[in-house]
Parts: C-alpha cells; structure tokens; sequence
C-alpha cells in the first residue's frame, strides 16, 4: 500500500492504544453498541474486558462517530476510510469484471469515498473496527475452545474487509483445501506495510457463491515481548441499510450472469 496509508495505520496503532488503555468507565462513556441512521456504532468487550472494540463510521459533511476524544483520532478515522473505501470499490470493480459482470452490479449500494451520495448528518455504512487483544480481563472472561484463540471462527458480514496486518500474527484463514489446517496468512509481513483482502458473507449471496466468504479467525500469540497482545484494524465494507440492490436489468441482459435477481 501507499505510504501515505501506511503512516495513517501507524498513528492509528499508538491512539487506538490510548483509548483501549483508559479505565474501563471512561472507554464505556463513548456508548456501548448502538444503531445510529440504522448502523451499528460505539464500543463493545468481550472475555471480561480482555478483547475490546471501537466501531467507527465516517459522517457525511466531516468528522466520526463515535468520537472517543482521543486528540487526532477522528481525524485520522476519516482518512482511513476514505482510503479503503477507495480500495474497496476498485478491488469490487475488479472482481466484477473477472466475472464479466458490470462494476455496478456489484457497487449499487456501496458508498462513494468521499460520501457525497449521503445527506450531511449520515455515516457510513463500512465500519472501521479497532480491535485490541490480551488485556487483563476486568470481569469473569468467556473460555474458548483454544487459550490463544481470541475470536473463534466466522464469515463477517460484508461485501470485503481490508484488513491491515495486526501488530502482532495471529489472523487465520481456514484452508479451502484441508479443513483441518488454518493459514498464517500475516507470517513474515510486516504491519503498517499491507492489507489483508477477503470476500464476506454478503458479496457470496450476491454473486450466489461465485466468490465464497472466507472462514477466519483471531489468535492472539506471544509478541517479541513476551506479551500476549494483539491490535488491528479490519474495515468492514458495507452497503446502506436503505438501499435496494436490483439486478433485473443486468441478468435480462444475460441469465448466465452469476448474480442474485
């Protein structure tokens, strides 16, 4: 990736830490999850405090939310998005040709970069997730099937997520060609330096299977300090809860199309 994202993702890394840092009430204060213009944004843990979240949406017209107040945060938040949501609607575009399917077909509900398709007030519909593993837990944590696995396995629930390299390895694809193995797939990258492309649930409905979600989950692995701990920032691609997604006039063009009608 471009140097100028590279150092955004590197700032990120040092204010989220700041923020997941804070005493337990003052992260809290920012709002648990909640829906805002029907998006889900604010805070969450899981495992006694021991994994934490921020779900972060760009505003139409400037600024983030939530705001967590951490000086430079915001800022920051909203340069990343326009990034990836840039990245995001080339890599769309690209696999929608592969297909020999229109771009469009593919983008109709996915926001512009610069959220000019939204009325000032409104967010985006792809969520910035900051993720922070290995904390002391505050309360009783959930067990886990295995001690290092933070967030067992799943598909997400977006058409892509953009995930730069998380500080420390511990992202596990499973393999499509043994289900017993999973794939290291942030061995030997370095962070800050690329981004991580996978489909999600709702780009497998779209093409009807044509492009598969991608069962994953998170480890969390001794550092080269000898600490269990682990940040990362994946970008959940999304369309507008409002939108209507219509396919008719593509497949009338062609059935053959692998596309939901």
């Amino acid at each position: 990736i471009g140097s100028s994202l590279q150092e955004n993702i590197s700032q990120m890394n040092g204010l989220a830490e700041q923020f997941f840092s804070r005493p337990r009430e003052e992260r809290c204060a920012v709002g648990r999850l909640r829906l805002y213009r029907n998006k889900v944004i604010g805070y969450r843990e899981l495992g006694g405090g021991s994994a934490r979240f921020l779900e972060v949406h760009a505003l139409a017209g400037g600024g983030a939310i939530p705001n967590p107040k951490v000086p430079g945060l915001v800022k920051l938040a909203c340069a990343l998005h326009r990034s990836f949501q840039g990245m995001a609607r080339q890599i769309l575009s690209w696999l929608a040709e592969h297909r020999n399917l229109p771009p469009e077909a593919l983008l109709q509900c996915i926001d512009t970069e610069a959220l000019n398709n939204l009325e000032d007030g409104d967010c985006s519909a792809s969520v910035l997730r900051l993720c922070s593993y290995g904390f002391e837990s505050e309360a009783e944590p959930e067990t886990t099937a295995e001690e290092s696995v933070v967030f067992d396995e799943h598909t997400d629930s977006s058409f892509l997520t953009l995930a730069a390299i998380g500080s420390s390895p511990g992202l596990q694809f499973r393999d499509p060609t043994d289900p017993e193995k999973w794939l290291e797939v942030e061995s030997g990258l370095p962070q800050s330096k690329f981004v991580v492309v996978f489909v999600g649930d709702f780009l497998e409905v779209l093409t009807k299977g044509a492009y598969a979600a991608a069962p994953h989950r998170v480890c969390c692995n001794e550092d080269g300090s000898g600490r269990k701990r682990r940040f990362s920032m994946p970008y959940l691609v999304r369309g507008q809860p409002s939108s209507v997604i219509d396919t008719s006039s593509f497949i009338d063009k062609e059935e053959q199309l692998p596309l939901l009608r």
